[in-house]
């Protein structure tokens, strides 16, 4: 009895020993800090989801405008994964006239077309196709997304550790303002 004691305790502690050892697989991906690039954008539109369960990391999806050096505009999803004890993207942050500063980690796996994001398609009982909706909110001020705009919109994956600052853009003439820090995403409402 001992001996078979002894080997089942030594299957159980190889098996932990090799799934502790062994790469994670099915889609789950660790980040470095190595691959995160600092990104300027403005939210534009929030992308209808389902509440946040209380397990894992949760996924909020917001179209943003990058602001890129030239200043042309460049839409973008931005992919918010805070953890169940983090908090959301805060109320205050969904300002069109704010320009938010993130590090991020460019995404080649959640790249969407503007179908794709601003549309649902809808099914009857029987999974036959009767229509779509639109999944997109927009932000008050914010420009809809052309619907000319062809190919992928790039996806880049924030959480509430890569919040690096906000500034106020003057909606008179669209410039960058002074800009303000505040503490990561501390503001919940």
């Amino acid at each position: 009895m001992r001996a078979r004691t002894n080997n089942t305790v030594t299957a159980l502690a190889l098996v932990i020993a090799a799934l502790t050892l062994t790469p994670p697989t099915g889609g789950v991906t660790f980040r470095s800090t190595v691959n995160k690039q600092v990104i300027h954008f403005r939210f534009v539109a929030r992308e209808y989801s389902l509440p946040r369960t209380s397990f894992g990391r949760g996924t909020e999806s917001y179209v943003a405008e990058l602001q890129l050096s030239n200043g042309a505009p460049s839409f973008v999803l931005i992919h918010y994964r805070p953890l169940q004890y983090e908090p959301s993207v805060p109320q205050s942050f969904l300002d069109y006239f704010a320009v938010h500063t993130f590090r991020a980690v460019r995404d080649i796996g959640c790249d969407a077309t503007i179908d794709t994001i601003s549309f649902s398609h809808m099914t009857d009982a029987w999974g036959h196709p009767v229509g779509r909706a639109p999944t997109l909110v927009y932000l008050r001020n914010a420009p809809q997304l052309p619907v000319s705009l062809a190919g992928m919109i790039p996806c880049y994956i924030v959480t509430p550790s890569d919040y690096r600052g906000t500034a106020k853009i003057s909606s008179a003439n669209n410039k960058a303002g002074k800009r303000t820090t505040r503490p990561p995403l501390t503001d919940r409402h």
